[in-house]
């Protein structure tokens, strides 16, 4: 039997993987079934598959905005995989911007 979900969580690992882990914890704590890439996709399989998977059996997409999030190919093709599917796109605001040091940090190559 498939599994679906009231709502995939969208986030960028360098600014949100402690707030949407959080962010996982109470809504599970509330009853809803949340597919979380740090619990939903198992050791040894295409993690790409699972969570194209996980956003097709979603009834909503959470993507939690953060710098990291939103300069990230990976967030936006999940965000171009829930509009495909006509989710229901819930936007969190989390982190408006980084210091200049740590753009510097995750962009050595660029400078």
């Amino acid at each position: 039997m498939s599994e679906y979900y009231n709502a995939f969580i969208s986030y960028g690992r360098a600014d949100s993987k402690y707030f949407a882990t959080k962010l996982y914890e109470k809504l599970t704590e509330n009853g809803l079934k949340i597919w979380f890439d740090q619990n939903d996709i198992p050791l040894a399989v295409d993690f790409q598959n699972q969570i194209d998977d996980g956003i097709i059996k979603a009834d909503n997409f959470l993507f939690i905005i953060a710098p990291h999030s939103v300069n990230s190919p990976y967030c936006l093709k999940e965000i171009e995989l829930a509009i495909k599917y006509n989710k229901r796109i819930i936007p969190l605001l989390h982190v408006e911007q980084i210091t200049y040091e740590i753009w510097q940090q995750r962009n050595k190559k660029k400078l």
